[in-house]
């Protein structure tokens, strides 16, 4: 499926955690490509899941939990998790895409939401960005944003007049700030701190936003709108890659 994100030498350990065990099964091979070596350690309730993290001498590198299996009550199994692993990354998995769950799941410290209708590729890439210190969340979810009303993405704007629709992250704004600038995708990975991978990803939520097809329709769109300043616009052309 491409490139996959680096990480480091070591293994990468996964609490899977899903009350159905066909999903768990289902799921395993894809939670296995987002590294070289990975270790998937699977859990049916949030007892097991906490089980398994207390563990002092356990390295876990990344939480998947069903938002709904026994146990969760919710948001509040999440923050439980929270509470025993504080710096592991919990990913949330659920059947369901309502604003309000996806809201309860990020204001209680999801670091992604994967929704269960998500294809192969695209779960991977989610995990990856959730790995790389990224948040991920679905696109169903800004979809509901822009129909409460002409908001703007939290983080948005900057010196310069610089304004993101409605749609945009904070930081797929900056990947198509730098875009417009003509920096390819090394260079932006470079200046933003993040994977090409990541980058990537993220450009194929930037086009789909804006329903566009390439880098130069998607810098075309965004300069027609002035979303940025004449200086940032100016720095070169579109790079290809």
């Amino acid at each position: 499926m491409g490139e996959q994100p680096k990480m480091n030498q070591r293994s990468i350990t996964v609490v899977l955690a899903d009350d159905h065990r066909m999903v768990r099964e289902a799921l395993v091979p894809f939670v296995r490509r987002i590294g070289e070596r990975v270790i998937v350690l699977e859990a049916g309730s949030l007892d097991e899941v906490i089980e398994l993290i207390s563990r002092p001498e356990q390295d876990i590198d990344l939480v998947i939990l069903d938002l709904y299996m026994p146990g969760m009550n919710g948001p509040g199994g999440l923050r439980r998790v929270r509470e025993v692993r504080p710096q592991t990354p919990v990913a949330v998995l659920s059947g369901s895409v309502h604003s309000q769950d996806i809201e309860g799941a990020l204001d209680a410290g999801a670091a992604g939401y994967l929704p269960k209708t998500m294809v192969g590729a695209a779960f991977v890439n989610a995990l990856s960005l959730v790995l790389n210190g990224e948040r991920f969340v679905p696109s169903e979810f800004y979809l509901g944003l822009r129909d409460r009303g002409p908001h703007m993405a939290a983080g948005e704007g900057e010196a310069g007049g610089d304004r993101a629709p409605v749609g945009l992250t904070s930081r797929q704004w900056a990947v198509l700030r730098e875009l417009v600038a003509g920096r390819s995708n090394k260079e932006i990975a470079k200046i933003l701190g993040i994977e090409e991978i990541t980058v990537k990803v993220h450009l194929q939520a930037v086009f789909k936003r804006l329903q566009v097809s390439n880098r130069t329709q998607a810098a075309t769109y965004a300069m027609q709108r002035g979303w940025f300043n004449n200086r940032t616009a100016q720095r070169g052309d579109i790079a290809p890659s």
